[in-house]
């Protein structure tokens, strides 16, 4: 017999899909029935990245198929590279490739409603390559993801199944829920997000249904005193956007607080704990040359970390798809890979203690769409996975209130990406470009050993004295699209 939780979700599941489901004759849905397969495969030399992406040229082949029924869709994807990032997973017969599950489940668009379950790829609703709750990094996740839209209102809640019977050491079950609550007025959206994260299980299905906001969810289901307390190791982050699409321009702002220093307001004498925030803004304009865009964002240190102190132990609730910085690729030599932050964040791609710039271009001759960015980023000592960074606990060296690129040494990155499509018929082809440098680079480093204490041995990324480093990239490839 499964675990009950395991039951529960799949009964749940299935009945959300046998009341849609039957729904979309009522909605209109068409009857149009499709099958599409599509390969793809590509060629990259690029600088190798040690413990990261080793080898200096790899191939990667992906198959992938889309079958539409009406207004479902079920959707599987799966690429193999020999990049050198994770390990063969068939020793011997793959020919040094590893695999990955790019997607993989169920949709099912029956306006206003739609359902999304299994494996995907997701965003944010706020659209920049700076967007604060969910990272614009494209990273596959199981997930449960069900919307509401009308021409007024619209509300997201989204389930991700973060880690569950790892193998990683030290990682316990875990979980997240994103919603999304928001207002139209024409052209303007203003919108609210919470996100809570947990440890200890991997999904909580109050958290996916009941729309009362997390921070009051989260203290009243833990909250002691009466019968339905429940033990619970969970975070809460809030914040807004507001975002403007017309004709003419694109804009948005959004704000999201993981911790807020009220002291700093109402007892300007007491203990002062750091405000963990993170902003971005931007927007694009069309023009008879193409569009042009600028994104700003930054975050306080500290934020999207995981709670913990030198006599609580590590919460591991981070805002993390993992809370851990690296994994054993080989087990018999004991070879190790680095998580790199962009790949870990569940939200804003470059974490806390960073500031970023971004000006991107993109044009269509057609058949040829042309993208071009260049960007800039400084960035400071960053943890996605031991709380407080080397420290036990915050105030160890007698500091108090927010922290912000206050390292010795901080990280300055520039990097340039062009990119080209072309689409003829069923076949499309691409080549990419990536060009940059970056001083005083990041580097994987353990906590000293006079900060050493029982929950905070995980390392942490720290800016080191270091000069330029050059690196850059070209990938070409092609792909051809089987309808059937």
């Amino acid at each position: 017999m499964g675990k009950p939780g395991l039951d529960i979700k799949v009964v749940a599941l299935a009945c959300v899909l046998a009341v849609a489901i039957p729904l979309t004759s009522a909605f209109g849905a068409p009857s149009t029935d499709s099958l599409v397969l599509e390969l793809s495969a590509a060629q990259t030399v690029a600088t190798p990245v040690p413990d990261v992406i080793p080898n200096l040229q790899y191939q990667q082949v992906t198959a992938d198929g889309l079958l539409s029924v009406g207004p479902v869709d079920v959707l599987g994807a799966i690429s193999f590279q020999n990049d050198g990032k994770y390990a063969e997973q068939q020793a011997g017969y793959w020919a040094g490739f590893n695999a990955t599950l790019d997607a993989g489940g169920i949709s099912a668009d029956l306006s206003p409603f739609s359902i999304r379950a299994g494996r995907f790829t997701h965003t944010d609703l706020v659209e920049s390559p700076y967007s604060l709750f969910v990272s614009s990094q494209p990273i596959p996740v199981l997930q449960l993801d069900l919307a509401l839209e009308s021409n007024r209102f619209f509300y997201t809640t989204r389930w991700l199944g973060l880690n569950r019977n790892s193998r990683l050491p030290d990682v316990p079950d875990r979980g997240a829920n994103i919603r999304t609550y928001g207002v139209r007025f024409d052209a303007l959206r203003i919108g609210f997000q919470d996100v809570l994260v947990y440890a200890d299980r991997q999904y909580d299905l109050e958290y996916l249904l009941n729309p009362v906001p997390g921070f009051f969810l989260q203290y009243v289901k833990v909250a002691t005193g009466n019968p339905w307390s429940e033990i619970g190791n969970d975070n809460s982050i809030l914040g807004f956007f507001a975002d403007y699409t017309d004709d003419a321009f694109y804009t948005y702002a959004q704000l999201l607080v993981d911790d807020f220093n009220a002291n700093a307001f109402l007892n300007p004498d007491a203990y002062q704990n750091p405000n963990k925030i993170a902003w971005s803004i931007g927007g694009a304009v069309p023009t008879t040359v193409g569009e042009f865009g600028f994104y700003h964002a930054g975050a306080t240190k500290y934020t999207f970390q995981a709670y913990g102190s030198g006599t609580a132990p590590d919460t591991k609730y981070g805002y993390t798809y993992y809370p851990v910085v690296e994994y054993i690729v080989d087990p018999v030599t004991g070879e190790t890979r680095t998580i790199l932050p962009e790949d870990n964040y569940i939200g804003y791609l470059h974490g806390e203690n960073n500031l970023a710039f971004l000006i991107d271009y993109s044009q269509t001759f057609d058949p040829v769409e042309v993208k071009a960015a260049i960007e800039y980023t400084l960035s400071g000592s960053k943890s996605p996975a031991n709380p407080w960074n080397e420290l036990n606990f915050y105030n160890e060296e007698g500091e108090e209130g927010t922290r912000f690129l206050d390292d010795d040494y901080l990280e300055s990155k520039v990097t340039a990406t062009g990119r080209a499509d072309a689409s003829f018929g069923w076949w499309s082809v691409f080549a990419e470009l990536s060009v940059g440098f970056v001083v005083n680079e990041l580097q994987l480093t353990g906590i000293p050993a006079e900060y050493v204490g029982p929950d905070n041995e995980i390392p942490y990324f720290a800016p080191v004295q270091l000069p330029a480093r050059m690196f850059g990239g070209i990938r070409l490839g092609g792909s051809i699209r089987l309808p059937l």
